[in-house]
């Protein structure tokens, strides 16, 4: 057969080792049985035929030519009755022990010939089965022949006994009677012969396994020459390959148009005005910020500074080391200690359970109440609940008690003296993202995504101490150094969290291994969005005290995912990246009429969704009730001016909005709703219309500011 024969038909090898039997992903080598079995019959049929006529065996009687012609015929026309081809194969093999032992009952003296003509013919056949397990059904094939081959000798040593020739129920005698030391000779012979066929099959198959290997090898090798062959040729016509984005191909076209006569003045001045814009680095930047430098010069600085453009070099301001919060026990939020020392019966208060339980899904969480009865650990509480909520802790195998260690020392992290970047921030934002998982954004997204979004909100401000990039640039402190001026608070957040992470938590600091295990996911009764039963909680009881990693359950391609999709997100909340992340999503849903709901994002695409939503979470005050939003505003106007208080110690100029003797509190939410908030929840409305009730929450409150200022300019008047 040859080799394109083979690669057509495929073969099917079966690998060996021991008790560990693997099939290959190959189909069966094949050969046509069927024809095969009806010329093993015809020879036989030809045997009996010229026997007694050739006289090379007289003592086969041509009479027995019409009934072996009919067994062969029901043998064939029953194996045509089977619907299974698999079947098909298999029963002619067995079946043919039927005409075997026919023919050597009835060979007399020559059937000897004939078992082995027979035996070996129908091994070769089988050779070319292609049947799974072809080893396995050669030794039974082996054995049914043996054992039928001892049948017919023992039939015919009681049948041939007629001396006379005239007894019409007995053969006349054999010349030769059977001798079983020569019969023993020859089942051991086939048993050799079959022994033979089953080191020959499988060498057969592993040679077809090389030969198929190497006809693989060869067909790539002939699709990479192709695909080199193309290249070369596209080389060849083109004198540079280019290597232009997009955006060049964009600007090529407009100039292309310029060169063109037919275009008046004002046609070809618009579009140097295009060509213009397409080639600032300020694609994604709102037009407004142009104008509002001769608008409002104090909002234009203050928008500056948000997103780090355009400083100027202030050398003569001392370097100023901004250390971060220390982890004293006066600073830890009690969480710390609430696990160690609380009773564990009590450590999941029912009112802190029943808030959250009774709120999560709204929009206006009431987050300062849950920041008031758990003494200060809001993100403790919260992030265990949503973990449980989404069975994060079933799917990916963390330990509760592990995870809860974690929270209790990232929360200790957050500065509870910062009025506004703390541990309360840190759980509205987590809570707030997952709302918008659950409400809008769940279809697209896989559960290693919304653990690494969770997990993003809950480090995203990680170590804050309470100043802005900016304020670390103008005085060129030692994170401003590390990191360059570029995202300076945002790496240090990722770069801390996961030192936490990556690095073993200890679990014998007050912990036994019947404490703090009251508090589990089973225990908290949690409806989850996807299912109403409670999940199975995991046993937590560590009765070794050894040191345990968050993420040690997952696979090292998992880890490696969460850690680009954690980075990647905490690193959109950096407002100097703000323009440019709304615009690139409003140019793909303008581009392409809307993102896919149903999990077909492709990986670029979920994450700018993902860093969208991490995004609006963060930024969401002006879009929550006005009642909850003033809250926060008057939280992170007090930290404004804390950072104002050290610009003026320092003797450098005091941001706008941060000076708390010239208070412009309407002035600055009203530009940060029109700048940042609204345009960011309009778009995200356009994917998502049951957000919409959002956009009209920051329209509402912009409303309440601009009707505040306007009173207070008729007062001044």
């Amino acid at each position: 057969m040859e080799l394109d024969d083979i690669i057509d038909r495929g073969i099917q090898i079966e690998n060996c080792g021991g008790n560990n039997t693997k099939l290959q992903s190959l189909e069966s080598l094949k050969g046509p049985i069927v024809l095969q079995t009806l010329v093993q019959y015809s020879f036989f049929l030809l045997v009996i035929g010229t026997a007694e006529r050739a006289a090379w065996s007289p003592n086969i009687r041509v009479a027995n030519f019409l009934p072996y012609c009919i067994i062969c015929i029901i043998l064939l026309e029953a194996n045509r009755l089977q619907k299974k081809p698999l079947m098909r194969i298999i029963f002619l093999l067995y079946s043919s022990n039927i005409p075997f032992c026919y023919m050597v009952i009835f060979s007399r003296e020559a059937h000897i010939l004939v078992a082995l003509l027979f035996f070996v013919s129908c091994l070769c056949i089988f050779l070319q089965s292609g049947i799974p397990q072809l080893r396995k059904h050669i030794l039974i094939f082996i054995a049914i022949v043996m054992v039928n081959y001892t049948a017919c000798l023992l039939f015919m040593d009681w049948f041939y006994v007629d001396e006379t020739g005239k007894n019409p129920y007995r053969g006349k005698t054999l010349q030769s009677k059977i001798h079983w030391g020569q019969e023993s000779t020859i089942l051991l012979s086939m048993a050799l012969l079959g022994t033979s066929f089953i080191v020959l099959e499988k060498f057969i198959k592993s040679y077809a396994n090389c030969l198929l290997e190497q006809y693989n090898q060869i067909k790539h090798l002939q699709k990479e020459k192709e695909q080199l062959q193309n290249e070369i040729e596209f080389i060849q016509n083109h004198n540079k390959l280019d290597l232009g984005t997009p955006i060049d191909t964009v600007i090529n076209i407009i100039r292309t148009l310029m060169n063109q006569n037919d275009h008046n003045e004002n046609t070809k001045l618009q579009l140097y005005k295009v060509l213009s814009v397409l080639s600032s680095h300020k694609l994604y930047d709102p037009i407004h910020l142009e104008k509002s430098s001769h608008n409002d010069k104090e909002v234009f600085s203050w928008l500056e500074s948000m997103i780090n453009r355009d400083f100027n070099d202030k050398s003569a301001i001392q370097n100023l080391e901004i250390s971060s919060p220390a982890t004293t026990p006066s600073k830890l939020n009690l969480s710390k200690y609430l696990l160690l020392q609380a009773d564990p019966d009590k450590i999941f208060e029912n009112r802190i359970f029943e808030l959250i339980k009774k709120n999560i899904e709204n929009w206006d969480f009431p987050i300062f109440e849950l920041g008031e009865i758990s003494n200060g650990n809001p993100l403790f509480y919260a992030s265990y609940y949503i973990f449980a909520r989404h069975k994060i802790f079933q799917k990916f195998h963390i330990n509760e008690m592990v995870f809860r260690k974690f929270i209790t020392i990232i929360e200790a992290g957050y500065d509870s003296e910062n009025s506004y970047h703390n541990s309360l921030h840190a759980a509205d934002v987590l809570i707030t993202l997952n709302h918008l998982i659950e409400k809008g954004l769940a279809k697209s997204l896989n559960d290693l995504d919304i653990l690494s979004m969770l997990l993003a909100a809950i480090v995203h401000d990680y170590k804050h101490n309470g100043v802005s990039n900016s304020f670390h640039i103008n005085t060129k402190s030692s994170l401003a150094l590390k990191y360059n001026d570029t995202s300076i608070l945002e790496n240090h957040h990722l770069a801390q969290s996961f030192k936490v992470i990556y690095s073993p938590i200890p679990m014998n600091n007050g912990y036994t291994s019947n404490s703090s295990n009251t508090l589990n996911s089973s225990t908290m009764n949690i409806n989850t969005s996807t299912s109403s039963n409670t999940s199975t909680s995991l046993s937590n009881s560590t009765t070794e005290m050894e040191d345990h990693y968050l993420l040690e359950s997952l696979s090292d391609q998992q880890k490696k995912e969460l850690r680009d999709t954690v980075i990647k997100l905490v690193l959109a909340t950096d407002m100097a990246a703000h323009f440019d992340l709304v615009g690139k999503f409003k140019s793909k849903l303008s581009a392409s009429g809307g993102m896919a709901l149903n999990g077909t994002l492709d990986r670029k695409d979920k994450l700018l969704l993902m860093q969208i939503a991490m995004k609006a979470s963060d930024i969401s005050n002006p879009a929550k009730p006005f009642n909850i939003y003033k809250q926060w505003t008057d939280r992170i106007t007090e930290e404004f001016y804390r950072q104002g208080d050290q610009e003026r110690q320092l003797g450098i100029d005091v941001t706008p909005f941060m000076n708390r003797h010239k208070p412009a509190i309407t002035k600055c939410q009203i530009s940060f709703i029109n700048l940042f908030v609204e345009p960011l929840y309009d778009i995200l409305q356009t994917q998502y219309p049951v957000f919409e009730p959002y956009h009209t929450n920051t329209k509402t409150n912009l409303a309440i500011w601009e009707s505040t200022d306007q009173s207070s300019q008729q007062q001044q008047q």
